[in-house]
C-alpha cells in the first residue's frame, strides 16, 4: 500500500511540475511579446521624435533663407526704389543659389508675383472682362487648340456670380493660391493639361508645353510688372488691335521689347526673359529715356522701363495706349452704373514697373530628407510681411 501511495504522490508531483513549466513558458511568451511591442513602440517614438527634430531644423533653416532674401530686397529698395527688373541683383539666381544653415543645405529661388497674371481679377467686376480676354490669349499662346471651355470653367469657379455652365461646386470668390484651380469639380483631362502643361516626349525630348499655372498668381499688387513679366504674359495682356484700331504684330513687338529689356535679340538670349552677355542695347532704348549705347561697369545689359508709358515707345506698340483727350470728359449715360463704368479699365491701368510681393522657393535638404517650401513675402517701405508660408513638396 505504501508503494502505491508513494507512486501516486510522485505522479501528482510530476503533473504539477509539468503544469508549472507550461505556465512558465506561457508567461514567458507573453513577456516576450510585450518586450518586443515595447521595443518596437520605442523605436517608432524615437523615429518620430528624430523626424520632428529634423523637420524643425529644416523649417527654421528655411526661415533663415527668408532673412537672406530680405537683405537682397532691402538693398534693392535703397538702390532703385521705383523700379524692379530682371537686371537687378535680387533676380540673379547666381547671387541666391545655395546656402547652408548648420547641417541643412538650402536651395533658394526668388521671383516677383507681379510678373504673372492675377487669377483673382476674375473675382472683381471691374477686372473680370479683361481677365477673361487675357486668359484666353494666354491659352492660345501656350498652344491650346481651343482654350475657351477651360477658361469658362476657371471663370465660373472664381467669379462672384452664380451664373454659368460650370457653377456646380464653384468657389465664387478669390483664391488663396493659383493651384486651387486643380480642385475644380468635374476636372477634365483637357483642362488639367491646359493648367499643368505637357512633359517632353521621353524618347525625342520634344513636345514639352508650359501650363497656364506657370503664369498665374493670386498675390501681388494686382498689376503686371512689364520689366519682369515673361513674353507669354505680355502676349496675353496686349490687345489684338491698338487704340487706333490697327492690328498689332505681337511677334515683332515682343521681339523688340525683349531686345530692349535684355540688350540682345531673342535668338541671342535663348528665351523670353534670358540675360545676354551682349553689350549692345536695343534701338528702342535710345527713344525711351533709358541709358543707351552700353552699360556701366558691372551693370547687366539691356534697359528698364522706368514708367509704364515707355512701353508705347517700343516699335510696334506706339499706339497701344489710348491718347489722352484734351477736351472736357463727356458725361456718362444715366443708364450706365458705376460698376459698368469701372469695367472700362484700359490696359494702362493693369501695368506697373515695380513689384510688391515676392515668391520665395526654398528647398531644404538634410541627410536623406528633402522638403520644399513656398513663401510669399510682401515688401513694404520699412518692413516685410509674410503673407503665405506652406510646404509644397519635396
Amino acid at each position: 500500500m505504501e508503494d502505491r501511495t508513494t507512486s501516486k504522490v510522485a505522479t501528482g508531483a510530476r503533473r504539477e511540475d509539468g503544469m508549472a513549466l507550461i505556465l512558465t513558458l506561457f508567461v514567458l511568451a507573453i513577456l516576450l511579446v510585450l518586450v518586443h511591442q515595447f521595443s518596437w513602440s520605442t523605436n517608432v517614438e524615437q523615429t518620430i521624435a528624430r523626424n520632428s527634430k529634423d523637420d524643425l531644423k529644416m523649417l527654421f533653416a528655411a526661415r533663415g533663407g527668408i532673412a537672406f532674401v530680405k537683405a537682397h530686397l532691402r538693398a534693392d529698395r535703397v538702390a532703385s526704389p521705383k523700379v524692379d527688373s530682371l537686371r537687378e541683383d535680387w533676380a540673379d539666381p547666381s547671387l541666391l543659389g545655395t546656402a547652408t544653415v548648420r547641417d541643412v543645405s538650402l536651395e533658394i529661388d526668388l521671383e516677383d508675383c507681379e510678373r504673372f497674371l492675377n487669377v483673382n481679377w476674375l473675382a472683381e467686376a471691374a477686372t473680370k472682362d479683361f481677365a477673361v480676354e487675357a486668359l484666353t490669349r494666354l491659352g492660345t499662346k501656350l498652344g491650346v487648340e481651343d482654350p475657351s471651355e477651360a477658361v469658362n470653367r476657371i471663370v465660373d469657379f472664381v467669379d462672384a456670380d452664380s451664373e454659368g455652365e460650370f457653377e456646380a461646386g464653384a468657389r465664387n470668390g478669390p483664391l488663396l493660391h493659383a493651384d486651387e484651380l486643380l480642385g475644380m469639380p468635374s476636372m477634365t483631362d483637357e483642362v488639367r493639361e491646359m493648367l499643368l502643361g505637357t512633359p517632353p516626349d521621353p524618347e525625342t525630348g520634344e513636345g514639352e508645353r508650359a501650363g497656364m499655372l506657370d503664369f498665374l498668381t493670386t498675390h501681388g499688387s494686382g498689376l503686371v510688372n512689364i520689366n519682369t513679366a515673361p513674353l507669354e504674359v505680355l502676349y496675353a495682356l496686349l490687345p489684338d488691335q491698338d487704340a487706333q484700331g490697327a492690328e498689332i504684330n505681337k511677334a515683332e513687338a515682343l521681339e523688340a521689347l525683349n531686345e530692349f529689356r535684355t540688350g540682345a535679340a531673342e535668338s541671342e538670349t535663348g528665351g523670353a526673359t534670358g540675360t545676354s552677355t551682349s553689350t549692345s542695347v536695343a534701338t528702342a532704348a535710345s527713344t525711351s529715356g533709358a541709358a543707351a549705347g552700353g552699360e556701366a561697369e558691372g551693370e547687366k545689359p539691356g534697359s528698364d522701363f522706368e514708367k509704364v508709358e515707355d512701353l508705347a515707345k517700343i516699335q510696334g506698340l506706339e499706339k497701344v495706349f489710348a491718347t489722352q483727350q484734351k477736351t472736357q470728359p463727356q458725361p456718362q449715360p444715366a443708364s450706365e452704373t458705376k460698376q459698368q463704368q469701372a469695367q472700362k479699365r484700359t490696359l494702362r491701368s493693369f501695368l506697373a514697373v515695380e513689384s510688391l510681393d515676392f515668391r520665395i522657393g526654398v528647398t531644404a535638404v538634410r541627410a536623406a530628407m528633402r522638403k520644399r517650401y513656398e513663401i510669399i513675402l510682401r515688401r513694404g517701405q520699412e518692413e516685410f510681411t509674410v503673407l503665405l508660408f506652406r510646404e509644397v513638396g519635396k
